[in-house]
């Protein structure tokens, strides 16, 4: 169990320091009555915009800090009044019991971690973390709550750390599937044996799995960036109606019946036992706290070309192509918008989006870019085949979110 007593003096400690840089309305250890029912808050700050604090001492906690947040609050933010929230890890050298002297003296030079959660549609402000000593974490939310900045750019390394370690817990609830199952999902024995030379017996299975969580948060990523671009089309995922695990496939078919199919016909969602629909709520709630649909598509694309690890990319074969190098292929051997461009081993993309920027670049020199500009590079004008299913779902979703409107 936590040292209650050592969390609760640095809370009323965050408290005081939040009130002398202003914040007069801070209530610790407070509760809330939300339209899911009364829930629990460290903190609530409730002049110059409300906003609630929920603190861990554990790294690995603060995934669900912020999907507290977000599915507790922010997702009642009409009812409760609430602008924002703050997930905030304290240092773990004060989880012991403490004296408060002690306490104090190493509050003051150990880091804090702030997660800075806010409204979907508070375009000004996105996903962001800092860090720093108790002063000066105070201050920084302090200057939130009480004059927020016109912009606050979003934290990009740590919302791929978000989506890793999601990928990561996921895996627990993949355990029980057979390597040939692995293995169908990812092209079958003949990919496996014929082109990848994996020899009988050898299959790399827990990579696969952690391959096939990756491809689920994918999912969940881009369907997240389509509902809030176009919620006429596609809803949100409603946590309070999920019940399993599978049922995300009502989600993902609005999808299918539409376009892009390589990204939603791979079925990992069903594949995850009832028992592990904790762990795939908390990833999810905590995928539509990031907010990716506010990021800018350059700044996007690349969350999807970093996030997966290369020693997983590696055991699939889902090489990816150096950017600058790309980059300078593309300004080099394109010079007319309407070229059309194939890449018959297109890993994640990385040659087709140099070449979707470089006929964009090209276009903005005489006109704007619109979304049936969009829509004809990625239909008619780029072309991209690859052996491994698992690239081409990434490649997908590279291309697609090239524009801030993704078309569907």
């Amino acid at each position: 169990m936590l040292p209650k007593t050592t969390e609760n003096t640095v809370t009323t400690m965050l408290k005081e320091r939040l009130q002398a840089f202003g914040v007069t309305h801070c209530t610790p250890f407070g509760s809330l009555q939300t339209p899911a029912g009364r829930r629990e808050v460290d903190l609530f700050c409730h002049n110059g915009g409300a906003y609630v604090i929920e603190a861990k001492f554990l790294e690995r906690d603060l995934i669900k800090a912020i999907a507290k947040i977000q599915n507790d609050y922010i997702k009642h933010h009409k009812h409760l009044g609430i602008v924002g929230g703050f997930a905030i890890l304290y240092p773990q050298e004060l989880s012991s019991p403490l004296e408060e002297k002690i306490v104090c003296d190493l509050a003051s030079k150990l880091k804090f971690k702030v997660v800075m959660l806010f409204l979907p549609e508070d375009n000004r402000r996105n996903f962001r973390v800092v860090e720093g000593t108790l002063d000066e974490v105070a201050g920084v939310l302090a200057t939130q709550i009480l004059s927020p900045p016109e912009y606050l750019s979003p934290s990009i390394d740590y919302i791929i750390k978000v989506l890793r370690d999601s990928a990561h817990t996921l895996t627990a609830g993949l355990r029980h599937i057979a390597g040939k199952n692995l293995e169908g999902l990812f092209g079958g024995q003949q990919v496996f044996e014929n082109i990848l030379e994996y020899e009988e017996g050898a299959l790399p299975e827990e990579e696969l799995r952690l391959a096939s969580a990756y491809l689920l948060v994918n999912q969940l990523l881009f369907y997240q960036v389509l509902s809030r671009k176009d919620p006429s089309r596609f809803e949100e995922i409603d946590l309070d109606v999920l019940r399993t695990p599978s049922d995300l496939s009502r989600y993902f078919s609005r999808v299918l019946d539409i376009n892009y199919r390589t990204v939603f016909s791979y079925d990992v969602a069903s594949l995850i036992p009832p028992k592990f629909m904790i762990e795939v709520t908390t990833m999810i709630a905590a995928i539509q706290g990031i907010s990716a649909e506010k990021v800018s598509s350059d700044l996007l694309g690349t969350v999807f070309h970093d996030l997966i690890p290369f020693e997983i990319r590696k055991k699939v074969a889902a090489f990816y192509t150096n950017v600058l190098a790309a980059e300078l292929l593309a300004w080099l051997s394109i010079s007319d918008s309407c070229s059309k461009v194939g890449d018959l081993a297109c890993g994640s993309g990385g040659l087709l989006v140099a070449a979707y920027r470089r006929k964009k670049a090209l276009i903005k020199e005489s006109r704007g870019f619109t979304s049936e500009d969009h829509r004809r590079f990625v239909e008619e004008d780029l072309t991209g085949v690859d052996v491994m299913p698992f690239a081409a779902n990434v490649a997908a979703c590279h291309m697609a979110l090239q524009s801030s409107q993704p078309t569907a």
